[in-house]
């Protein structure tokens, strides 16, 4: 089979079209994910990983408060540790709740109902050790607040892990269109 010169130029327009069209398609798909990825990581996952901190810093505040009040004796300092104490409780249930409104997978939902059944158990230990501060007490208050702490970790590695695995995916996304951009240029240059 001959192919005339006009034959030619048009295989070689419409490859070259093609290519184009298929460099495209890569490109908006890549792109695609890509925001995808970083909407993920804005939006979802920088702010609940503030707001899991954010629950680790208070829970931490909460013992050292108690601490406080276990070793003072002035009533007035005692009632201002109350009142702190009752500020990081509300603090804390904040970050609950925007913690609840962005947690999406089973497995961060599991951590997130475990740290918060926790901090439930600490809250009503902690209002029965500030009229009782015996050392049974803060044995128990102790072994809840790390139980709390093991949760919030957890959840603070799974999100890492989450996160990881995200910007792997998008590694992967560029570096597969890269390899397409290669191979679309060794073609249209045969």
């Amino acid at each position: 089979i001959t192919i005339t010169i006009k034959n030619k130029l048009l295989i070689l327009v419409a490859f070259s079209l093609l290519s184009l069209l298929l460099i495209a398609g890569g490109a908006f798909y890549v792109a695609g994910n890509l925001r995808e990825s970083t909407d993920y990581a804005n939006k979802r996952s920088i702010p609940i990983m503030k707001d899991i901190y954010e629950v680790e810093v208070d829970q931490q505040a909460l013992a050292i408060l108690f601490y406080r009040y276990t070793l003072t004796e002035d009533n007035l300092a005692r009632k201002q540790i109350v009142d702190d104490m009752a500020k990081t409780r509300a603090s804390m249930k904040e970050h609950f709740q925007a913690i609840d409104k962005g947690v999406r997978s089973p497995k961060g939902r599991e951590f997130y109902s475990g740290y918060v059944k926790a901090a439930e158990e600490y809250f009503a230990l902690l209002d029965t050790a500030l009229s009782n501060p015996s050392a049974d007490m803060q044995s128990k208050l102790a072994a809840t607040r790390t139980r709390l702490a093991e949760f919030v970790e957890g959840h603070i590695a799974n999100n890492h892990q989450n996160n990881i695995k995200f910007a792997n995916q998008a590694d992967s996304l560029a570096d597969s269109m890269t390899a397409i951009l290669i191979g679309v240029v060794v073609l249209v240059m045969v």
